[in-house]
């Protein structure tokens, strides 16, 4: 949705202040989308500060993006009112010695900016370096002990609840000596049906609580903390001199907002939003953004190359009478955003690799939309669960091209055609017909409709998605990370299959590479 939908929804959650990366709309708009979404902020209730995108695109070389930063890009947007940090500072690129991470880097601390970092699979000695560097924050953490490491070098741990990466346990922080102004929360790709059903910020406050932690101290994480992290003394508590915003519920046990205050006006009360908020007008050039330059049946085939002597034995099998190869298939870690890398056998007919729906394994594609280049890669995941048909969309971490899983690849191919046509979006579809779609024509990534519209149509797609036989919540969201080539063990994007640790492109075909 729009900010100013999101506004609406954050609000009455209790939610009066955002911290936010655009990189999403960078990759695809440059810096005109980042001015353009700052210009629809302005009228908002809702206050929003900017994190300056400083992976745009976040794998040079490994994706296609729409547009690319380097220091002149992030000069500017330092420059604009509201910038407060520059982020998300890839570890592993920066630990490496990545020359452009390690530019912008040290640009950033020149300019005066809080530096965010995306950091995971990384040992205690190298937060610690990356912190002497000049990383302040991380909200990737999974795992409660590199959490703990991440705080003790001086790295403020933001505890991320979104749709797809569940990592509330990391409060038990707060039992294991570590200063809680060294924590706070976050949601970080939350989709409005969760926000719905569950809340924004208060719903992390709330989940800490039933773990254990003071309900001083849980709003602490959701308020204070975050505030002081940024630098913003004015926000985060009720004092003489302070910004009022407040919330007033009636159980410190579970925080549902009745009142919530922002800039010492009643925003929401009585279960609606106080006054008006317009919608937006948006330029042609921001919903003209997918060309997938006629790509066909045969981009979405994974063929087994001609090869000889060892490695053919390797790669190609006869296994009961039936030709095989063997295939990297990226495997999903169920509540989570990170990924492992697994080999399988698939069958294979007419020197085509297949899927194999009946041990959930997809085909799996990503097709490039930015330039119309016709470029498409395709390979295999497992843990989507579908029996027949296909999901796509054009919100795809953080390249944004256009992403699909499917059990044939005539229904994946109708689908990159349907979000062609749409101009981006969700769409589900089986047996040839369009199931379900969300039309999100800004950029291939927000509605021009209402947030009832959109949650009714993100409904639709759910109960499409499960009557392929999927079980997986929030199938859209995972389907987004999957693409992402900075999150262990492996991504997808136009160039195929990522080896994150490596940071290379590696065959689908196991000994294709020989």
């Amino acid at each position: 949705v729009t900010l100013t939908e999101w506004s609406k929804l954050l609000l009455a959650k209790g939610t009066t202040t955002v911290f936010i990366n655009p990189h999403e709309i960078a990759n695809v708009l440059g810096l005109a989308g980042i001015r353009l979404l700052l210009q629809q902020a302005k009228r908002l209730p809702l206050r929003v500060f900017l994190i300056a995108p400083c992976k745009v695109p976040t794998a040079p070389g490994l994706e296609t993006s729409g547009a690319c930063f380097d220091c002149v890009e992030l000069e500017a947007m330092a420059r604009i009112e509201g910038v407060v940090a520059a982020g998300e500072f890839n570890g592993r690129q920066v630990a490496a010695g990545d020359s452009r991470q390690t530019r912008l880097l040290r640009q950033a601390r020149q300019l005066g900016l809080k530096i965010d970092g995306h950091l995971l699979g990384l040992a205690p000695q190298q937060y610690a370096q990356l912190a002497e560097l000049g990383v302040q924050s991380n909200h990737e953490a999974v795992d409660v002990a590199e959490a703990a490491s991440q705080a003790q070098a001086g790295i403020t741990v933001m505890i991320r609840e979104g749709s797809t990466e569940r990592n509330i346990e990391l409060v038990s922080l707060l039992g294991q000596g570590i200063n809680e102004s060294q924590l706070c929360f976050c949601t970080d790709d939350k989709d409005p049906l969760d926000v719905l059903a569950e809340g924004d910020i208060n719903w992390n406050v709330n989940q800490a609580m039933q773990r254990g932690v003071s309900p001083f101290a849980a709003l602490r994480l959701g308020s204070l903390n975050c505030a002081r992290h940024y630098g913003i003394g004015d926000l985060g508590y009720i004092a003489p001199g302070a910004l009022a915003d407040c919330i007033l519920f009636s159980d410190v046990r579970r925080i549902e907002p009745e009142v919530v205050v922002a800039g010492g006006q009643v925003v929401f009360q009585d279960g609606s939003l106080v006054g008006e908020v317009t919608s937006e007008s948006w330029p042609c050039w921001a919903t003209d953004t997918v060309d997938i330059g006629g790509i066909g049946p045969e981009d979405l085939a994974v063929r087994v190359p001609t090869v000889s002597g060892s490695a053919k034995s390797q790669t190609l099998g006869d296994t009961k009478g039936r030709t095989e190869a063997l295939v990297r298939v990226i495997r999903m870690v169920p509540g989570q955003i990170v990924t492992e890398l697994a080999q399988v056998h698939l069958p294979v007919v007419d020197q085509a690799v297949q899927a194999d729906p009946g041990r959930d394994v997809l085909k799996l594609a990503v097709a490039e939309r930015h330039q119309g280049s016709g470029r498409c890669a395709a390979g295999f995941v497992q843990g989507f669960g579908l029996k027949r048909g296909a999901l796509a969309s054009s919100v795809a971490h953080d390249h944004h091209n256009l992403i699909g899983v499917g059990t044939t690849d005539s229904d994946l191919l109708l689908a990159f055609r349907e979000l062609e046509t749409m101009g981006g979006g969700l769409v589900v579809v089986a047996d040839g017909e369009v199931m379900a779609a969300l039309p999100l024509p800004i950029a291939g990534l927000m509605s021009t409709k209402p947030l009832d519209f959109v949650q009714e149509k993100l409904r639709e797609l759910d109960r499409a998605v499960r009557q392929l036989g999927s079980q997986l919540p929030a199938a859209f969201s995972a389907l987004s990370f999957i693409s992402l080539p900075t999150v262990p063990e492996a991504g997808f994007t136009d160039f195929g299959l990522v080896d994150v640790k490596a940071q290379r492109i590696v065959p689908v075909i196991v000994g294709a590479e020989t």
